[in-house]
């Protein structure tokens, strides 16, 4: 009869236990999200990133800077539509190169131009980066830092940190 009673206790655990496992896996499914399909990760393009915006024409020298878009752009010295965005690159020998990018609307590089060589397709048929150094062949290295533009919240935030951090 002991036999009998310990196996009678052995199925009141198991079915016990079975059932807090089914409450568990009910439970969880209850507080999970709905769809967690709309968690999605940050991209960012050139358009998220503040851009010196230079004339393509090497006598004007026209500048200003402002968020990368596609191009060109009036210049506001020449007035000539030569103004796009660009950034500073060096060579292995520490040359420095002015790199002009035309991008699609996406902010995917299109084209670029190194120094006064013309226009390019941004990379060649193997997929490969053209911002080549025009003496060398050898890949140029950004010059400088890329400097993130701000959205419209972030910059009322840092203007009202401004004005109260003001005496």
């Amino acid at each position: 009869m002991s036999d009998f009673g310990a196996q009678k206790r052995k199925l009141i655990l198991l079915c016990v236990v079975g059932i807090l496992a089914v409450v568990a896996i009910l439970r969880y499914t209850a507080l999970a999200p709905e769809d967690t399909t709309s968690i999605r990760p940050t991209t960012r393009t050139a358009f998220n990133f503040l851009s010196d915006w230079t004339c393509t024409d090497p006598t004007c020298g026209g500048q200003e800077t402002k968020v990368a878009a596609t191009g060109p752009d009036t210049c506001p010295k020449c007035g000539k539509q030569t103004l796009w965005p660009s950034f500073r690159f060096a060579g292995s020998d520490g040359k420095e190169y002015r790199v002009w990018f035309n991008y699609d609307e996406k902010g995917k590089q299109r084209e670029v131009k190194i120094g006064n060589e013309p226009w390019k397709p941004a990379r060649d048929e193997n997929g490969r980066t053209t911002i080549l150094d025009p003496a060398t062949g050898d890949p140029l290295i950004a010059a400088e830092q890329p400097r993130h533009a701000m959205s419209p919240e972030e910059e009322a935030t840092m203007r009202e940190y401004e004005a109260e951090s003001q005496p």
